[in-house]
């Protein structure tokens, strides 16, 4: 199931009749998704502060100031509490009786190593209808989209696309727009 989802996620489902909980992120864990186990009690959420507003202890690890420090981020599933982990992207955990299991359902490496494989006619093919696809999918919305243009080749493409896609006018935005007046230009 989880293989069919495009796009950021993180959700939890319960499971009356096997009285389970199964909890998932998306592939590059652009949702966060943190937990922690209470003797028999799981809590979750999207940031540690919904954990100690459901009565999770906070208390700060002193184990991880070096890695803090060094880097302002902590690799892994460690988290600057005691007791607070966070579900790595591309992994699912299913919450039973007071058990965790924890595993990964997409892996990059693999990904990329497969596409290592492919042609380069096929790749460049590949890359097109997915660089189109993302961003079509994200042109969907009840209001007018527009595209910040940083000057950078990325920034470009998008708008290219998205223009190219769309059947009304396109909306782009510069920096030096942003210094001539506050309303969006439509160009």
């Amino acid at each position: 199931m989880l293989h069919r989802l495009n796009g950021m996620f993180a959700f939890a489902i319960w499971d009356e009749r096997e009285r389970q909980l199964f909890l998932a992120r998306d592939r590059l864990g652009v949702k966060p998704l943190y937990y922690s186990l209470q003797e028999d009690t799981l809590y979750f959420g999207s940031e540690e502060k919904a954990l100690f507003a459901a009565g999770v202890p906070c208390e700060f690890d002193t184990s991880t100031w070096e890695e803090l420090l060094t880097f302002n981020y902590l690799a892994g599933e460690r988290t600057p509490f005691l007791g607070v982990k966070r579900l790595l992207p591309g992994h699912w955990m299913v919450w039973k009786n007071g058990e965790i299991i924890i595993r990964r359902w997409w892996d990059l490496s693999k990904r990329v190593e497969a596409l290592r494989q492919m042609p380069l006619g096929d790749a460049c093919k590949w890359f097109r209808e997915i660089f189109d696809s993302s961003i079509n999918l994200r042109r969907i919305s009840d209001v007018p989209v527009g595209v910040m243009l940083s000057g950078g080749l990325d920034s470009g493409s998008v708008c290219g696309i998205a223009c190219q896609a769309s059947r009304k006018r396109c909306c782009k935005l510069s920096p030096c727009d942003l210094e001539k007046t506050d309303t969006m230009k439509a160009h």
